[in-house]
């Protein structure tokens, strides 16, 4: 039992310092789409923290922690960084924080958002706009 009491804080201690913080996103906007409908919906502040963006790196894999830990690839292209789940279950674009003067010239959604979370849920999508943290 003595042995158990010393052991748990340095197993918990371990867990925690391999586990990195990749990217945190807030959202502001939700854009549900389906193939006979779609809706558009401004989240407020309790929202916007219930639907945090969160990608974490734990022994050099990526993970999508507010996504049940799906695992993530990363691949990079021109200003965007994209985070996509293995099981093809959704993916994350980010901005690149060097390339955001570059980026926001695209349009008004590249100048107002710094990240898309796109979820595929049957044949329809859930994404979320909004700022890194």
């Amino acid at each position: 039992m003595n042995n158990l009491i010393y052991t748990l804080p340095i197993l918990l201690f371990t867990t925690i310092c391999w586990a990195q913080s990749h990217f945190i996103g807030t959202p502001s906007l939700r854009i549900s789409v389906s193939g006979i409908e779609h809706t558009i919906d401004k989240l407020d502040k309790l929202n916007a923290e219930k639907y945090l963006c969160v990608i974490e790196e734990i022994d050099g894999k990526l993970y999508w922690k507010s996504r049940d830990n799906k695992h993530l690839i990363k691949t990079e292209s021109g200003a965007f960084s994209t985070y996509t789940a293995l099981d093809g279950s959704g993916y994350v674009r980010i901005i690149r924080s060097k390339h955001k003067t570059a980026a926001s010239l695209i349009s008004e959604t590249e100048k107002n958002f710094d990240y898309v979370e796109s979820l595929h849920l049957g044949l329809g999508n859930v994404s979320y706009y909004g700022k890194s943290n």
